[in-house]
């Protein structure tokens, strides 16, 4: 008698790239026309996942100011959102600009998930807190929404800079002139 233990199948796209060892999958179509497309939407929310203990605030700060100032340059309304989880990945808040960079306001987990979903009307950016157990970085592009899904923390400024060559020309430029910029501040 010999028992077969087989896996989950993780599910198939219809459409999948691989570009510099992050996979991107989609199911409405091939990825570089989603993200051209997603790129000409007006309002964008960037939720970074940081972690309880702030382990993680770094990789967070790097990703999201990435999206940020692309966003902004490219004359878009860049919403920061934040979510704060404990160490089983519970939802505890969210803190938010509502797109200006001025505000900071903490939000219930409630109020959180409401901006995340499908009625409101924006272009979720979701970065997910770093598996070790995907053998490579990957984003999910869906409707109205974009998942990066990291391996490690260094992942989540790689994809996202990647996702943002491929939704806006002269990502690099902007980013260029924003180095710059920050380096004559710091001296």
């Amino acid at each position: 008698l010999a028992i077969a233990l087989t896996a989950p199948k993780q599910k198939i796209y219809a459409f999948a790239v691989e570009s510099n060892g992050v996979f991107i999958y989609s199911d409405l179509m091939p990825p570089n026309k989603f993200l051209k497309e997603t790129a000409k939407k007006r309002t964008f929310i960037v939720s970074p996942q940081l972690d309880s203990s702030n382990s993680n605030a770094d990789a967070v700060t790097d990703s999201l100011l990435l999206w940020l100032g692309v966003l902004e340059a490219s004359d878009k309304n860049a919403v920061s959102l934040i979510r704060l989880v404990d160490e089983k990945n519970n939802l505890i808040n969210c803190r938010t600009n509502f797109g200006n960079p001025k505000t900071d306001v903490e939000l219930s987990a409630s109020e959180c998930n409401f901006l995340l979903s499908s009625e409101h009307p924006s272009v979720k950016v979701l970065i997910l807190a770093p598996d070790s157990s995907l053998s490579n970085p990957e984003a999910i592009l869906e409707d109205d929404l974009i998942a990066i899904k990291p391996v490690n923390a260094f992942d989540e400024s790689r994809i996202s800079l990647l996702l943002l060559k491929a939704m806006f020309e002269g990502t690099q430029e902007i980013l260029d002139k924003i180095n710059e910029l920050a380096r004559r501040i710091s001296g």
